[in-house]
């Protein structure tokens, strides 16, 4: 029973692994998929272009006399990215887990985004984490402990970089920190429900509790559906935000961009419907060539101390996970790399079965 339950724990790891190239597949495509990508990579780059360019987002509108406590808002948001950024880098470096890298590239935007003010209003771009030093220190070591830490760790930081967020635009009446720090906020909920995602793929619990950002539906929601969300949170508090920053004029723009995505989607399907069919039942017996090696090498040794009875449960639970992932919110090519893996155990399984 130990061996099996150790071997189903090192399933979950490899499935964590693939969330990270679930993430980035959407934003970069990879190999042989590029064209099932190409017109979700045109709205991708359109939809980060038009959030994290900074200067245009504000070029229009004029500055602002700043005050002490606004020139401290900056250092004190350039500080909170910088730390968010390293933080995930380290935890990659320590854990390998993609989804920490894909993560801390999109903090570096944010890092561009808080330094377009602090170039705008000529001030020095901070090289240190002030008074976040000793929070840094404490959060990297707890993340240290094991990989469920390390995620806790990162739901942790979104949800301060939020609640800091919130108290930097209820604070300065200057148009141009709303309209930036809104747009890295609403970024904040969506790596947020990342990393809840991360835990829930890893078949790990968390006592943390997030509810009062997002629920377990949003969770599983679509990466474009919660850019409103920090807009909205603001609009409750009775925070006036600038028109182009207001959760109506984001949901407004949310439904034309989903509109054109589904016009282009349409079209695509329409089009490349065989191609597509063909490519993913080709894809998937070589995707199990792909996982063979290091599966049978690293599990045959496991399986071999296990005796028919909990092999046939082992194949009885890599069935119902292999049914459990149809039903979730997961990419084709995601569940595609999902069940070759299982695929692979789970012939390994019947193999000593019938030894």
């Amino acid at each position: 029973m130990k061996t099996k339950n150790i071997l189903l724990a090192s399933i979950a790891t490899i499935s964590l692994i693939w969330l990270g190239f679930n993430y980035s597949y959407a934003m970069n495509g990879n190999g042989m998929w590029n064209w099932q990508w190409q017109w979700q990579q045109t709205w991708s780059m359109s939809l980060s272009k038009q959030q994290y360019n900074p200067s245009d987002l504000i070029v229009w509108i004029e500055t602002q006399e700043l005050s002490e406590a606004e020139k401290e808002m900056l250092y004190y948001g350039y500080s909170e990215e910088s730390l968010a950024h390293d933080m995930y880098m380290y935890f990659y470096e320590l854990y390998g887990v993609q989804v920490f890298k894909n993560i801390s590239d999109s903090e570096t935007e944010h890092k561009d985004a808080v330094k377009s003010l602090l170039d705008r209003y000529a001030l020095e771009v901070p090289t240190w984490y002030g008074e976040l030093t000793d929070e840094f220190d404490a959060l990297k070591a707890e993340g240290s402990i094991s990989l469920l830490k390390a995620l806790e760790v990162w739901v942790k930081i979104e949800m301060l970089d939020i609640e800091d967020i919130t108290e930097t635009i209820k604070t300065t009446d200057n148009t141009d920190f709303k309209i930036i720090f809104t747009n890295i906020g609403w970024a904040s909920y969506n790596h947020l429900r990342w990393f809840l995602s991360a835990i829930n793929i890893a078949w790990l619990t968390t006592t943390i509790d997030y509810s009062e950002y997002l629920t377990s539906d949003e969770v599983n929601t679509k990466w474009g559906t919660l850019k409103y969300k920090m807009a909205e949170k603001l609009e409750s508090e009775w925070v006036i935000l600038p028109t182009q920053a207001s959760s109506n004029s984001i949901k407004e723009n949310c439904a034309k961009e989903e509109a054109n995505k589904n016009q282009w989607q349409s079209m695509w399907n329409s089009s490349n419907a065989n191609k597509w069919n063909w490519a993913v039942n080709s894809n998937f017996n070589s995707l199990k060539n792909k996982y063979k090696n290091t599966i049978d090498t690293r599990y045959t040794k496991t399986l071999s101390k296990m005796n028919n009875a909990e092999l046939t449960n082992l194949v009885s639970k890599i069935d119902l996970l292999s049914k459990e992932i149809q039903t979730k919110n997961y990419t084709t090519i995601t569940k595609q790399n999902y069940n070759a893996m299982l695929s692979v155990l789970r012939d390994l399984a019947l193999e000593k079965i019938s030894e």
